[in-house]
């Protein structure tokens, strides 16, 4: 994060943190979920795992693609879009409180369910919030970004639907690396061309 430009570019430096905090999480629950006197413990960890996936990241993504979007008609759509991920995270936060998710080994990876199906309208508005704002980003790191982690879902959807979760995270937690990109290449290179006049 010491890399990044200002409290803008610090909120687009939480993308890999947060993924790492995830994936953190799920090595743990590989650790515990064998014995079943950890219980309580796997419980809580695949809850937090869920809660940061679907309820911090439909909030997160549209606010920080806001930030830093220089038009003001995108902006606003964005924060629009931040709107219903608050709205989004609420639901969610009352979903796991009221009906707490359970991880278990699936192959090899990890599912994340709590009985319940999932709605459709919950999942476009999911994948609008995570999406849309990168994909229309005038910042074409985001844009990047943004691509990969649709292309993630797209994959995931396709070959890994009941472990979808899991594995869309893993593939956007590898996608964030383009955020390292922004931070130690386009950055860098845009204050030299503006200190030499390029």
């Amino acid at each position: 994060m010491r890399k990044s430009s200002g409290s803008v570019e610090v909120a687009l430096a939480g993308y890999p943190f947060l993924f790492a905090m995830q994936q953190t999480m799920e090595g743990a629950l590989w650790l515990t979920l064998p014995d079943p006197a950890n219980h309580a413990v796997t419980g809580a960890l695949a809850n937090a795992f869920v809660f940061v996936a679907l309820g911090i990241w439909p909030l997160f993504v549209p606010l920080t693609t806001a930030l830093l979007e220089p038009s003001p008609l995108r902006r606003s759509t964005f924060l629009w879009i931040a709107g219903v991920g608050f709205i989004y995270a609420l639901y969610t936060f009352a979903d796991v409180a009221a009906h707490p998710y359970a991880a278990e080994v699936l192959g090899r990876t990890l599912s994340y369910a709590n009985g319940r199906p999932f709605p459709t309208a919950a999942a476009i508005a999911y994948g609008t919030c995570t999406c849309a704002p990168l994909l229309l980003s005038s910042a074409r790191t985001l844009k990047v970004l943004g691509f990969c982690v649709l292309s993630g879902l797209l994959v995931s959807l396709a070959f890994y639907y009941f472990t979808l979760l899991s594995v869309w995270c893993f593939f956007a937690a590898l996608a964030s690396g383009v955020v390292f990109f922004r931070a130690y290449v386009e950055l860098p290179r845009r204050r030299a061309g503006v200190v030499t006049g390029g």
